[in-house]
């Protein structure tokens, strides 16, 4: 009787290859970073301020959130003084436009 499975073998991928890919995915299962991406592919820029009463969290939750995306390189920030405004960052906006049309 033969095997159902052949035997080959396989290539030795570099796990560190995998890193940075690795961080933004882990970046985007959040259903509140989702929420946030929605809101940037939306509206281009929010600010923190904007985004507390929209999603009905706390300004340190939000932060958290967003500080994980800007982590990942997936938004950008601009300061103008004591406001910090997001947007997606060009690179990712077409990954972040696929994830979101998921359904």
């Amino acid at each position: 009787m033969e095997s159902a499975c052949r035997i080959i073998k396989l290539r030795n991928p570099d796990l560190r290859s995998y890193e940075r890919r690795e961080k933004i995915v882990e970046a985007l299962a959040s259903k509140v970073r989702l929420a946030i991406l929605d809101l940037m592919m939306e509206y281009d820029e929010v600010c923190t301020c904007e985004l507390v009463p929209a999603l009905k969290l706390s300004q340190p939750t939000v932060t958290v959130h967003l500080n994980k995306l800007y982590d990942a390189g997936i938004i950008e920030k601009r300061e103008i003084k004591k406001f910090t405004f997001y947007h997606i960052n060009p690179e990712y906006r077409d990954i972040v436009e696929n994830v979101l049309r998921i359904s």
